[in-house]
């Protein structure tokens, strides 16, 4: 069953910034298909990152995609990764990185850079083709995956150490060690020329091995699913980075072309779309709570002015401003 939709895209001719769900019939594997264009090229275009830190961010995004589809309304899904926060480990160029998802498919994120990052990655430029997740980390870093309910219940967090060479190793221990469950993963990120320029593109699929799941209700339960698994997995890893990237080519048509001979149901997909939550309104509901002598401090030069490290960008409130925001929060 194929549905035919463009996702995340009112030009009809270009597929991206979409999650797309699928399951893999007669057998225990489901996946999902991430591709970022405008989103992603967004995020990164608002900070002037070198290239190996933004190609960081993004796997970390299309990563926090593929997580956040078990999310309930209204949920939030964060990734964080960092450095080792010992004294005396060795501490790499990047301080954290950090991509927020929301169940609605609102993706933010942004990363922290040491002072002196920028002449420490031209460095490493000098010396190695690609720099790796240890050069831009340092040692003993970890991913953190913390999900947020939006009723009042428990906050979850898992953790993991950053062990192998990319974040989609890390997810993949993530789930073995945590979930107790097979996934692979496969991200690619790169730059696509669009209208005289390069814009950031990014994309993955993942699939999971799930006990008790097939695609058809007739289906006959296999003793070992093994088999079934190994060559869903095989067939995934076919798929070329410029298959995943290819803003022209559709979900729908990528898997059926993968997966053909298994067959594959896809699903609705869900949009994905660049949305931060700082807003004006918000920092002034924020500041009317603050006593009088507590905003007196927060002004530098006689304003306030409040940075979102997401968006990258500042508030700017003056007298005027904190006179009618006082008014209103007396009211």
């Amino acid at each position: 069953m194929i549905i035919n939709t463009v996702a995340g895209n009112d030009n009809h001719s270009r597929f991206t910034d979409f999650f797309q769900p699928f399951l893999i019939d007669e057998s225990n594997v489901k996946g999902n298909f991430i591709r970022l264009g405008q989103a992603m090229d967004v995020i990164l275009s608002r900070h002037d990152y070198p290239d190996s830190v933004s190609r960081l961010l993004a796997e970390q995004a299309v990563l926090a995609c593929m997580l956040s589809g078990n999310l309930d309304d209204g949920g939030s899904l964060t990734v964080q990764v960092k450095g080792a926060q010992q004294d005396d480990a060795i501490r790499g160029p990047v301080g954290f990185t950090v991509i927020d998802v929301k169940e609605n498919g609102d993706i933010r994120g942004y990363a922290d850079l040491a002072p002196d990052a920028l002449t420490r990655i031209r460095e490493l430029e000098k010396t190695q083709e690609e720099i790796s997740l240890k050069d831009l980390i340092g040692e003993a870093g970890f991913l953190a995956i913390t999900i947020t309910p939006a009723a009042d219940t428990q906050q979850y967090q898992g953790i993991v150490a950053l062990s192998g060479d990319t974040l989609a190793q890390a997810v993949e221990e993530y789930f073995t060690q945590s979930e107790q469950l097979q996934v692979s993963i496969k991200v690619s990120v790169g730059k696509i020329a669009e209208g005289g320029k390069h814009k950031w593109y990014a994309s993955g699929m993942m699939i999971q091995r799930v006990p008790d799941l097939g695609g058809k209700a007739e289906k006959v339960k296999l003793e070992d699913d093994g088999e079934d698994w190994n060559r869903s997995r095989i067939l995934m890893n076919t798929v070329k980075n410029e298959e995943l990237l290819n803003p022209t080519l559709s979900p729908q048509t990528l898997l059926v072309r993968l997966f053909n001979e298994d067959g594959v149901w896809v699903y609705e997909p869900k949009q994905l779309q660049v949305n931060c939550r700082c807003s004006r309104e918000r920092i002034e509901d924020v500041l009317g709570n603050f006593p009088d002598e507590d905003i007196e401090e927060m002004k530098h030069d006689g304003v306030i002015s409040v940075s979102c490290q997401f968006c990258n960008k500042t508030e700017v409130f003056r007298d005027d401003d904190i006179a009618r925001i006082r008014q209103n929060a007396v009211e």
